[in-house]
């Protein structure tokens, strides 16, 4: 029974349609739709900016640091054989000039920033960057984890916003004394520059205040207060403690300590004389804890990440298995938008992981990253659920183990979640029961932390192109004086690199030289409960083993082993013989039902892979076969959805522009065709009508549809060209 939350700030009056409740139990906080508002499918919630955002490694070399913005990636297809006139269409042809007018320049002082104006540079800088060029030099040019630069740059907001604060204080008390005339001028032009944004309290355009949770930096350190009470939060959290100690030695670099201060006590003075105003590793691993169970991804309307930020109204929504909002992004700003209607009083929900796999990992996905169990506040624990011991445990080749259970796990016996574990007889039939294959070691811990083990040394990334030239201009390269320099002083450094405020500048900054990996090779757990316990042996079991590490190596980078399209189908055949009934190279009992989490798995990597090598029948067949997935554990018009339609409509229309333009084939069956592109020129406009009222017209999804229908018009123009020409010379030869 869900439990109406007590509305703590009601702000229909003040022009949002939502306001912030709090519930009772685990929930704290949310946002509820107004009892006037009227939120339908497509509706904008509102639109926030972030308080500190920063670009991931991926995003770094391709979008603007200052507004996160990037040149619109249209869709591309291949039409050189639908207009021999021209290769590209007059809209890719505007876009390239476009392209050419507005490149990215790259910052000749760090060259880790891009901008595509000066005027974005010089905002930027404003905002922050001057802090971060001096950090980024201290390093030699190797910025650290997205999570560090988060934080630092949340720290150097808050000190503008203190100075701006006490600077403003300063000025009302000398407004009450006589000021000379003289001075007036000066006065004005501090007053004008205190005035500026880069200072400024953060609140959202207003939003903050009005739902009650302050501004500035208050609305992040004092109101972000989900997973406190965790035992793994913060300085109990490894994690948090070494990401605050990086973060505490980069914004310690920033401020360049004097070389000529060697002694330790001299040192350790003038370090709490210059760095008071920094925070302790115990504040930052909280504000690193809290930004680690607050903050968002960065997404591009194809759901590719590009950076991370911390919102704290979108932090007030709560996660759910049904959500009716979702979040999407344009540059750093984030809009908020409805899935389906919206009642009012109703809470706003959206989902913080993917919806497309099973309710078991999401659960623990959800209580690794985000601190909390996924289960309705009044619902109880099932009894003896988290004590579930397996009856067997056999030993597997490579270390795999399969563990035979009692009784179906958690989130596993429910009626939606069970094709996520069904196994089918080759004879026919769904066995009763259950196979779950995950990882028992080596399990991603999702969220910033990619590698423990590089955090733990404070080894950086190499964010510097690898076109770097030491004669650019602005960069001031390390000489023989300044390596000694450092040498000596790391030499005198004693005993205080031990101390925790300390921690870590010795090694920050050095490249890791120890081509060794301490990673233990993934290890595999095979569970089975119900039938399954008798007919899933050891040998179907090390096959299933085989084929989840095929589609993790193939997952784990752009193609894995796969080098061409013929090592691709080498390893589909290879996958589907492994785990389908149907395979006549091991005559299997049984096998993985259609809809099982392991196929599903395969299906998007093989997917990918294939549209990599251009091989687009897998890539329509693993596609087509999705679909299914995506329209049931997705509510309709959701992006995921979106995306996923798009890109089975780009495969089927390069399949059937592959099929009609082969090398040395001749065009047959023009009604077909025509038929075809007819099909899916209607297909993709009854998909940029549903997209475009969900997720607005200026969705490069609606623009990759649009592209689309133009396409299937100059292919079918071209097919009744070269029909008309072929009927002509078959009419001269009789």
């Amino acid at each position: 029974m869900t439990k109406e939350p007590l509305v703590e700030k009601e702000e229909e009056e003040r022009g949002l349609s939502f306001s912030l409740g709090r519930f009772p139990g685990a929930k704290n906080r949310g946002l509820i739709a107004s009892s006037s508002s009227s939120l339908t499918q497509g509706s904008v919630v509102f639109q926030s900016v972030p308080y500190a955002a920063v670009l991931r490694d991926d995003g770094l070399h391709e979008r603007d640091h200052f507004t996160f913005e990037k040149s619109k990636d249209h869709f591309n297809v291949n039409n050189s054989n639908v207009n021999n006139n021209s290769s590209e269409s007059p809209r890719q042809q505007q876009q390239q000039q476009q392209n050419r007018q507005q490149q990215l320049q790259r910052c000749s002082a760090t060259k880790f920033a891009r901008y595509f104006s000066r005027e974005n540079q010089l905002k930027d800088w404003e905002d922050g960057y001057d802090k971060e060029t001096k950090a980024l030099k201290s390093c030699q040019l190797r910025a650290p984890k997205a999570m560090v630069r988060l934080a630092s740059k949340i720290v150097w907001r808050m000190q503008r916003e203190r100075k701006n604060e006490t600077n403003t204080n300063e000025n009302k008390n000398n407004a009450e004394n006589e000021v000379p005339a003289s001075e007036e001028k000066s006065r004005k032009t501090k007053r004008t520059a205190l005035a500026a944004p880069t200072g400024r309290l953060y609140d959202d355009e207003g939003k903050t205040e009005q739902l009650g949770l302050g501004r500035g930096y208050s609305t992040v350190f004092d109101q972000l207060t989900h997973g406190e009470e965790s035992k793994t939060f913060g300085l109990n959290n490894p994690s948090d403690y070494t990401l605050a100690a990086m973060t505490r030695a980069y914004l310690t670099h920033s401020l360049n300590v004097d070389d000529s201060v060697v002694s330790d006590e001299e040192r350790a003075e003038r370090y709490e004389r210059e760095y008071e105003d920094i925070p302790s590793v115990a504040d930052l691993a909280k504000l690193i804890g809290k930004l680690r169970l607050n903050c968002h991804t960065l997404c591009d309307d194809e759901l590719r990440p590009y950076g991370i930020g911390v919102y704290p109204v979108a932090a007030m929504m709560n996660h759910s298995e049904n959500p009716n909002c979702f979040a999407t992004f344009r540059g750093k700003k984030m809009i908020v938008r409805c899935l389906r209607d919206v009642l009012p009083g109703e809470e706003l929900t959206i989902s913080y992981d993917e919806l497309m796999k099973p309710k078991r990992e999401r659960a623990k996905s959800l209580k690794s990253n985000y601190g909390f169990d996924l289960h309705d506040d009044g619902e109880e624990e099932e009894e003896g659920q988290e004590d579930l011991l397996p009856l067997s445990e056999i030993p597997l080749i490579g270390g795999h183990k399969l563990r035979a259970l009692s009784r179906a796990p958690k989130y596993t016996d429910e009626d939606e979640e069970r094709s996520w574990f069904q196994v089918e007889r080759a004879s026919g039939g769904i066995v009763d029961g259950g196979c779950h294959i995950y990882r028992l070691f080596g399990e991603e811990s999702g969220g910033f932390f990619e590698d423990n083990s590089a955090l733990a040394s404070f080894n950086l990334e190499e964010s510097v192109d690898e076109d770097y030239d030491d004669d650019d201009e602005g960069d001031d390269g390390e000489n023989d004086e300044d390596k000694e320099k450092d040498k000596e002083e790391t030499e005198t450094n004693g005993d205080l690199s031990k101390d925790p405020e300390f921690a870590g500048q010795k090694t920050y900054g050095q490249s890791n030289k120890s081509k060794k990996s301490n990673k233990k090779k993934t290890r595999l757990i095979v569970e089975t409960w119900g039938d399954c316990k008798n007919v899933v042996v050891a040998e179907i079991a090390e096959r299933f083993c085989q084929a989840f590490e095929l589609v993790e190596k193939l997952s784990s980078t752009s193609s894995g082993d796969v080098s061409d399209g013929s090592s691709l189908n080498r390893a589909w055949d290879r996958f589907n013989s492994l785990t389908d009934t149907r395979s006549a190279l091991f005559g299997a009992s049984v096998g993985i039902a259609r809809g099982h989490h392991l196929r599903v798995k395969a299906l998007e990597s093989f997917m990918n892979a294939a549209v990599l090598f251009e091989d687009w029948k897998i890539a329509f067949d693993c596609g087509t076969e999705l679909t299914p997935s995506f329209e049931k554990y997705y509510p309709n018009h959701h992006p995921q959805i979106a995306v996923h339609n798009v890109a089975v409509l780009k495969l089927l229309l390069e399949r059937l522009m592959a099929d009609t333009y082969a090398v040395g084939a001749r065009l047959s069956a023009p009604a077909s065709i025509i038929e075809s592109l007819d099909e899916i020129k209607e297909k993709a406009k009854e998909l940029a009508s549903g997209v475009s009222r969900v997720v607005g017209e200026d969705s490069t999804v609606v623009e990759q549809l649009v592209e689309a229908m133009h396409t299937c018009k100059m292919m079918r123009e071209q097919v009744l060209k070269e029909a008309d020409s072929l009927c002509s010379s078959d009419d001269d030869a009789f």
